[in-house]
């Protein structure tokens, strides 16, 4: 029988084996098989990278890593990346690399990710030699280069045994055919972080001069210097310093291009301060050449001058004038002369043309001007002469017509004569004086008829009936001596009332 510390070792031995045949077949690199249908292969590790892909049942992919839930892999069949066209030289399918550090960039072949290049894979440096396998845009599609890697889910990849996986019965040769697929691994990820070291210390160098520069004014920052140190620094795709080198780096590209903006704004500002400088020296030249000159001033109103009752001046303020538009005939402004400049009194009634400076009256709510010049544009019209009554008493073609009714007013007078002779006769006698009073108030019964010619004709037949009815007796007897008093008795009281009623019609008013 075996003994009990034989047992043991053979347990542990059979634990050892079954732990090291487990772990191999999960353990990269190793081949692997799709589980799953159209699973996403992406630019990088988690859902937050844009698909480059899709796989299915039974694809097979190469496994070089992982991470927990993703697996990172060679690139498929169908993959393909991109590089910028300005840093390439093409000849045929061939292309090389004519910059230092461009960029190769994860490429998708999916419509809905077609435009998504912001995924960095690695960088190439001159002389390096791409595969071209299209053009899109400024870019062109090449296989994608060494060192370049995709990722995808290890939810739907299930690992494949390798072909020479020796079989459980064996003794402990699997231990050592397994070792060295297991020192391979340790020679390819022992190198990894000697650089990454490296590559820290660089970074930190670089962010320590970084610190230093943004202290300093911004005309005097070395901007390019240090993006030319963080460009130095030598790190791999999958390197967990890459994105912060690639985020500095933006980062200076960005102020560089601000500083630049900067100083184009200056140099603008600049000139137009010169230009500016320039336009006022001439303005002084143009000065210093006319110093005599006036320029001409333009009219502050226009209209009619008329007298202010308002300002008639005085103690309450200056004399003042107005100005009336001669088609609305409304108030367009006042104007007065303090500095007697101009004397406005002269212009009153014509059209004028005021020159001077005008400010506004908040109280009046229009505008004062003061005068400096008065330009006339229609004089004042003159006064029409008053009209004469003897101009107006004497229509000479009307008197012909009227000449041949002479024997009615000798009727009139020579029969009205006898009452005004014998009335200062007869003063005491009151009887007579009413008579005389009351013989003429019947007569302008005829007046209303002014306008028509016969009336002076019909007026004196009414005084002369009644002259001859009442004072008949007397006027035969004292015919002749009647011609002499009559001024001074109050017969002119009739004459006056039938007179003027032809004088007062003037046939030139009413043509």
């Amino acid at each position: 029988m075996l003994s009990e510390r034989t047992i043991v070792i053979i347990a542990m031995l059979a634990s050892i084996i079954a732990s090291v045949y487990g772990d191999e077949t999960r353990k990269p690199p190793f081949t692997g098989e799709v589980t799953g249908t159209n699973v996403y292969v992406r630019s990088g590790r988690g859902i937050n990278y844009y698909p480059c892909m899709k796989l299915s049942r039974p694809a097979k992919v190469k496994v070089v890593g992982e991470v927990p839930g993703w697996f990172k892999i060679l690139p498929p069949d169908g993959s393909f990346s991109l590089i910028s066209k300005k840093y390439v030289h093409a000849e045929g399918n061939t292309g090389t690399v004519t910059g230092t550090n461009v960029l190769v960039r994860a490429g998708s072949s999916l419509p809905l990710y077609a435009s998504r290049i912001e995924c960095i894979q690695t960088k190439l440096n001159i002389g390096d030699k791409v595969t071209i396998i299209g053009s899109k845009g400024d870019y062109y599609k090449i296989l994608p280069p060494k060192g370049v890697y995709l990722w995808i889910s290890s939810r739907y990849v299930k690992p494949i045994s390798p072909t020479t996986q020796p079989s459980p019965t064996t003794s402990t040769t699997p231990t050592v055919t397994t070792k060295p697929t297991t020192a391979k691994a340790i020679i390819i990820t022992t190198p990894q972080p000697e650089a990454l070291k490296k590559a820290i210390a660089d970074f930190e160098a670089a962010e320590k001069v970084l610190k230093a520069e943004m202290k300093k004014p911004r005309e005097s920052r070395n901007l390019t210097g240090l993006l030319a140190k963080y460009r130095a620094i030598k790190i791999s795709a999958d390197s967990p310093l890459a994105p912060y080198i690639e985020a500095r780096i933006r980062f200076l590209q960005s102020q560089i291009e601000l500083l630049k903006d900067l100083r184009e704004a200056e140099r603008i500002i600049q000139d137009t301060d010169l230009k500016q400088a320039e336009l006022a020296a001439q303005r002084e030249r143009m000065k210093l050449a006319h110093p005599t000159t006036r320029p001409a001033r333009a009219y502050a109103a226009e209209g009619i001058l008329l007298v202010s009752e308002l300002f008639p001046g005085g103690p309450i303020g200056p004399k003042r004038y107005l100005l009336r538009d001669p088609h609305t005939h409304l108030i367009v402004s006042y104007v007065q002369c303090t500095t007697d400049a101009v004397d406005l009194s002269k212009y009153i009634g014509a059209y004028v043309r005021i020159v001077g400076s005008p400010h506004f009256n908040e109280a009046l709510r229009m505008y004062i001007i003061e005068a400096e010049k008065v330009e006339v544009i229609r004089p004042a019209p003159k006064p029409k002469p008053a009209r004469k009554v003897k101009h107006i008493a004497a229509p000479e073609p009307t008197k012909p017509a009227i000449k041949p009714t002479p024997t009615t007013k000798p009727t009139t007078t020579a029969k009205s004569a006898p009452t005004a002779k014998p009335l200062p006769e007869t003063k005491p006698a009151p009887k007579s004086t009413p008579t005389a009073k009351l013989e003429p108030q019947p007569e302008p019964k005829p007046q209303p008829p002014k306008v028509e010619k016969p009336t002076p004709t019909t007026k004196p037949t009414t005084p002369t009936k009644q002259a001859t009815t009442k004072p008949a007796e007397e006027s035969h007897a004292q015919e002749k001596p009647a011609e002499k008093p009559i001024p001074p008795t109050g017969l002119p009281v009739v004459e006056p009332t039938t007179q003027p009623a032809e004088e007062e019609i003037n046939p030139e008013e009413y043509e």
